[in-house]
């Protein structure tokens, strides 16, 4: 017979190093694991269980909060909370699993994480076609795949000579000095955002994350059983003294400080200097991932974090993907010296599945610099296309749509200043490369914010797109 929660005989230790708050939410959310509290179970108040457990509100409410982020447990309109029902929402039901093939907590966690596939019309911010340099990868791929011993086994960090080509790539275009042993190649940013979290992210630990943010980074870390903990952004990102007015013992911060995804915000010199002091302060790790750092339109872009923390608490994401999707999904890392060692010992007992061939081939368009002449040639066209649609965009809706006035990346964040009913969504959905942002954000989002990938946008589709947006609106 299923308890409810203050029936379950629950134990906490004050003499642990484990705080009494996480110590409560891993019992909870082991009763729920493992079915001693059912989907749709009243949460009793923070008053009720620390009366019953003798502790301090502070530590029920911080152990809700936990649960709460990892979605074990949900609030309702009253006010109250109740047991998360595991099933993503509009999910078919799964049949039970025979005992020897019960899900792990990690497993349950993963099916309970919030939705998170990029709709299709974003088009993963990646170029047309017509606009790869397929012709010279397909050339380069085809000549390492007869030169290159194929069964020539890889070291775990990725082929000496692509982690020396991404170093000194690294060093001509983000300030970044590293050297290859700091260099770790992986299959793809969620390959390599994921391995991150196997090794430094322990379960309860909190993560602070830009909201609105990401949302397959949050996914990832709740499924890590990581604590999210949503900082606000504003025209120069991340704000930061949110960040230190925290008390909480933070873990690390995940931030995407080159093109705040949704929003395309650079992240400020002053709060980049900040960010990297108060990391070092609170022996916090900064996760940079460094996404959209190559489409900065209006001028330079600036120092990675990296950079300025010369190697002492922050690691350092990046990809090709932007540039070069679908011809290659590879990402890479730049750990600190003091670390890369023992992860790369992690990374050894794990599948190495990026071929030598692809990184060969990568390694001579890095050399030849023919990958930096793409990407000039991507970003030209790119802000041609996003100042003609920030143009015709304005010249339909005048002062009704706020547009932002510098953005990196290959998107657009639009702000309606009238509103736009869920119809006309959907509309706009179905037919237009435009999502709302509401999967961006913790919490509840703006109904009248929506992004809009230009990246696959024709020229000559400019005008087209304003115009049928307009009709829509109109007519909504």
């Amino acid at each position: 017979m299923p308890a409810d929660v203050l029936s379950l005989p629950i134990t906490l230790d004050d003499k642990q190093e484990t705080p009494l708050y996480q110590q409560l939410a891993a019992r909870l959310r082991e009763a729920i694991a493992h079915g001693a509290l059912t989907a749709g179970a009243v949460v009793p108040t923070t008053r009720m269980l620390a009366g019953k457990l003798g502790v301090s509100r502070a530590t029920v409410i911080k152990a809700y909060d936990i649960l709460q982020s990892q979605g074990f447990i949900v609030a309702q309109e009253d006010g109250g909370m109740i047991i998360a029902d595991g099933k993503m929402e509009g999910a078919a039901p799964l049949p039970p699993l025979p005992v020897a093939f019960e899900l792990t907590e990690f497993a349950a966690r993963a099916t309970r994480a919030e939705e998170t596939a990029l709709p299709s019309q974003l088009a993963s911010f990646a170029p047309s076609w017509d606009e790869l340099p397929h012709a010279i990868w397909k050339r380069l791929l085809h000549r390492q795949i007869d030169e290159v011993n194929l069964e020539q086994p890889l070291p775990a960090p990725g082929s000496d000579a692509l982690r020396e080509a991404i170093a000194e790539y690294l060093s001509r275009t983000r300030a970044l000095q590293c050297d290859r042993s700091q260099v770790a190649v992986f299959s793809g940013p969620t390959s390599s955002l994921d391995f991150l979290s196997r090794v430094f992210i322990h379960p309860d630990d909190i993560i602070a994350v830009e909201n609105p943010g990401f949302p397959i980074a949050r996914r990832i870390f709740k499924t890590h059983g990581a604590a999210l903990l949503p900082i606000p952004v504003d025209g120069e990102g991340i704000q930061v003294e949110a960040l230190c007015n925290v008390k909480q013992n933070i873990r690390a911060v995940y931030i995407t400080p080159s093109a705040q995804d949704p929003t395309g915000t650079v992240l400020s010199p002053s709060r980049r200097e900040a960010l990297v002091a108060w990391a070092r302060e609170n022996g916090s790790l900064i996760i940079e991932d460094d996404f959209g750092a190559s489409f900065r339109y209006t001028s330079r872009p600036l120092p990675s974090l990296a950079g300025i923390d010369a190697g002492q608490c922050v690691v350092y994401l990046s990809s090709f993907w932007e540039a070069l999707f679908p011809l290659t999904r590879v990402s890479f890392a730049v750990f600190p010296r003091s670390v890369f060692e023992a992860t790369m010992r992690v990374r050894d007992i794990l599948e190495r599945e990026v071929s030598a061939a692809e990184q060969a081939a990568l390694t001579e368009l890095l050399n030849s610099g023919q990958l930096e002449s793409h990407i000039r040639k991507l970003r030209n066209l790119h802000a041609k296309r996003r100042q003609a649609l920030i143009i015709s965009l304005t010249k339909k809706f005048g002062g009704r749509l706020k547009l932002p006035r510098e953005s990196s990346g290959t998107h657009l964040l639009l702000k309606f200043k009238e509103p736009v009913y869920d119809q006309a969504a959907a509309q706009i959905e179905q037919t237009l490369p435009m999502v709302r942002t509401r999967q961006y954000y913790v919490g509840e989002a703006p109904k009248d914010e929506f992004v809009l990938s230009f990246s696959r946008i024709a020229d000559d589709q400019v005008d087209s797109i304003a115009d049928q947006l307009h009709s829509i609106l109109e007519q909504s």
